[in-house]
């Protein structure tokens, strides 16, 4: 696992992606299909100094005189940390007048930027205050009809029902929280063994506010508690389509999450927390995991992420989205450990999500904040971060400069954009770890020969670390943005963004499709063996949207997509600029999370997609694969069985996404049992500890049929992590 290296405060508020996707040029391609009606809240994220006014959970706080911030559900435990700094979602509102005069980014820099120095509140004597000027990220629009304001006054507290016997009777508990997208939360592999759901609450985070005021627990979307879901079910038992109606979850533009047969979300959670029917001889009554465990004690908390969130796959504008799932879930795990009477209950989060961009190296501002919550609980309770290592191990979404392929001084990367995509590309050019000076800018050319560059005055005026941002112009007109960006201290980055290559507005420039070739000059940057890391993001839509994405690639002729029995290689061409190790989801690179990656039952192999860390040996401190669980039955049956959005339908979904939450299973199952005494004293209970007890977890070992036996092996521990769960015990 990489080491986090430290990372300064938050200092820009208009960085590269917001200036694209709030700005003149790119919102009319980011944000077009936005379905907010009339006005819209405008999410972010803050990072904050102690005792700052928005680290306070639902509150209102008023910015000068045009904008107010409201923040949602926190868990404030998090807050008592011996950090200089914290981070803390929130919601912007009263936007129309704001954003209706000239240049609104800049003005939203100034309020935002002069209030981030000025709202600490006042600490009690001899209490540690930050110094040092702290700031704000800012992402995607929400929809205001979402936000009951009403809760901030009143402040419902959620009511969950009346504790099950056999949870009473045994006094033990494990929870598993799923952060995902489309959840089928009244289906019946989620029910115990008396017909009452496991779920003890799930929040749709855009869905509609609750009819019943009692039922008004959250400040955005809504909030179902075991109560209410109950409730629901019984009343819509034989049409779970208007069930999801009413309250919501079926919600979707792109005509996704739980409105179809299948979603990604409810095939997650119920391979994390639900039931096996087939496998129980007696019918629910009975139901018992192969391992012995009653999987009723294991309880279940939901977020379902809003539409539009999870249909952005770059990762740009979820933040706040994502930020507010953690602190609900921490929030709701110690509210049903209180009422349940069992003390610090074990916590598994499964997070089958994944950006390909980013720095790798833990310093992401939302790495940052998940890990800060994620260490304060397990200070007290055994607090697990699964997630899933990705997809895009075969893609050509990642590529290394080093001194050896370079021409000149100069290297062009190869970028090919499709045809007919509806959505934005991005590529970003991470030069190495203390590169010294500021990159000089690359050369663009596209298809049809060099694009013409334009400077932004606003960006050469960003607050905080250096900025500089061109227009992309094609026959005098902007189809693209460049920037280069010092992302913190002595870390560069160049961001090369495409416009759509097809839209559907009229008047509205589109990029031209084809190859696209970045010139870069390295300067010196590739000194003792360094690299620059080339990344696309990716531009793929997700199970159940269309949006008319379609992914970009590097094509590098000197890569070797297939090997001598024309089988997807899975090696790295020496001397080749496309690599596949090193692919690894970037929002899991820090040291809190438990990273899986997919492998084949039948066959044993890593997957062809699964994602990989760097082999062995090359550095030990980039971001690798922990474990690896199965995502596919074999070549002719691929993917995971699991459950779609109606009861008693099933579908297979491919992907490292089915692995993940098979791990997140296995460790709510193995906290269910007491820890192992050692010495009279029990040992603590932390994720490794967890890990530790698992009865099927089989090391990685080397081929020894392999005549490369040492490198098949690197190869192996890179895309499979130490060991294999074996058997899922579904």
């Amino acid at each position: 696992m990489t080491r986090n290296p430290p990372a300064p405060a938050i200092k820009e508020l208009i960085g590269p992606y917001e200036n694209w996707v709030h700005g003149e040029v790119g919102k009319q391609f980011a944000l077009h299909d936005f379905d907010g009606e009339g006005d819209a809240a405008l999410s972010a994220m803050g990072e904050l100094a102690r005792g700052h006014a928005l680290l306070k959970s639902c509150q209102a706080v008023k910015i000068g005189r045009e904008l107010t911030a409201i923040t949602p559900t926190l868990w404030e435990d998090v807050y008592a940390g011996e950090a200089d700094s914290f981070f803390a979602p929130f919601m912007l509102t009263t936007l129309t007048k704001f954003l209706s005069g000239d240049d609104p980014l800049r003005r939203m820099t100034a309020a935002l930027g002069s209030f981030a120095a000025t709202g600490v509140a006042r600490v009690k004597k001899g209490q540690k205050t930050a110094r040092g000027v702290f700031g704000y990220r800012i992402n995607a629009p929400f929809p205001v009809e979402s936000i009951d304001k009403a809760f901030l006054q009143e402040g419902r507290e959620p009511e969950f029902g009346e504790i099950p016997a056999y949870i009473r009777r045994e006094k033990r508990m494990s929870i598993v929280a799923v952060i995902d997208d489309g959840f089928a939360f009244a289906h019946a592999n989620l029910r115990d063994r008396n017909g009452s759901t496991r779920v003890e609450c799930c929040w749709l985070q855009s869905g509609s506010i609750a009819p019943r005021k009692q039922e008004r627990t959250v400040l955005f979307g809504r909030e179902l508690t075991r109560v209410a879901i109950d409730r629901l079910a019984s009343e819509y038992s034989c049409d779970e389509d208007e069930l999801y109606r009413v309250v919501g979850g079926a919600k979707a533009k792109y005509g996704g999450a739980a409105s179809r047969f299948g979603a990604h979300g409810s095939h997650v959670l119920d391979i994390a927390a639900g039931y096996r029917h087939e496998q129980s001889v007696n019918g629910p009554a009975s139901r018992k995991d192969e391992a012995g465990d009653d999987l009723d004690l294991v309880r279940i908390i939901a977020v379902q992420l809003p539409a539009p969130i999870t249909a952005e796959t770059t990762g740009f504008g979820k933040d706040a989205a994502l930020l507010s799932a953690f602190h609900y879930i921490f929030d709701r795990a110690d509210r049903i450990a209180k009422q349940y009477g069992i003390e610090n209950p074990p916590l598994a989060i499964n997070f089958s999500y994944g950006y390909t961009g980013g720095p790798h190296n833990g310093s992401e501002p939302l790495e940052r904040a998940i890990k800060q919550l994620i260490d304060m609980r397990s200070k007290r309770a055994v607090t697990s971060l699964v997630m899933p290592s990705g997809n895009n191990f075969q893609s050509s979404l990642y590529g290394e400069i080093t001194s050896q392929n370079l021409r000149n001084n100069r290297f062009t990367i190869p970028w090919r954009i499709p045809p007919n995509d509806r959505t934005s590309n991005y590529l970003e050019i991470w030069l190495p770890e203390g590169a010294g000076k500021k990159p000089e800018r690359p050369r663009i050319i596209g298809p049809t020969g060099p694009f013409v560059l334009a400077e932004q005055i606003m960006g050469s005026a960003r607050q905080g670390l250096p900025l500089q941002i061109w227009d992309i112009l094609s026959d005098d007109v902007a189809i693209g943005q460049l920037s280069v960006d010092e992302y913190r201290p002595g870390l560069w980055r160049m961001l090369v963004i495409a416009a759509p290559t097809e839209v559907v507005a009229v008047g509205v420039p589109a990029a031209p499709c084809g190859l696209w070739r970045i010139e870069v000059e390295p300067n010196g940057a590739l000194s003792r063996g360094k690299r620059i890391s080339c990344r696309i993001q990716r531009d793929a839509d997700p199970l159940g949207y269309a949006r008319g994405a379609r992914q970009s690639y590097f094509d590098d002729p000197s890569d070797r997509p297939f090997d001598g029995a024309g089988a997807p290689s899975d090696e790295d061409a020496p001397g080749a600029f496309v690599r596949r190790f090193g692919s690894i989801n970037g929002i899991a690179t820090h040291e809190c999370v438990i990273t899986v990656g997919g492998y084949s039952r039948a066959t044993q192999l890593p997957a062809p997609y699964s994602s990989s860390g760097a082999v062995d040996g090359e550095d030990e401190s980039r971001p690798s694969v922990s474990y690896s669980a199965p995502s596919s039955d074999s070549t002719a049956l691929p993917g995971i069985s699991a459950a779609g959005t109606r009861s008693g339908s099933r579908l297979r979904l491919v992907g490292t996404s089915a692995a993940a939450p098979q791990f997140t299973r296995a460790l709510a199952i193995a906290a269910l049992s007491p820890a192992r005494e050692e010495g009279g004293r029990s040992r603590p209970h932390h994720a490794k500890s967890l890990v530790e007890r698992l009865p099927h977890l089989r090391p990685v070992v080397a081929d020894p049929a392999s005549p490369h036996n040492g490198q098949e092996f690197a190869r192996r521990r890179a895309r499979l992590g130490a060991a294999m769960l074996v058997d899922d015990d579904r």
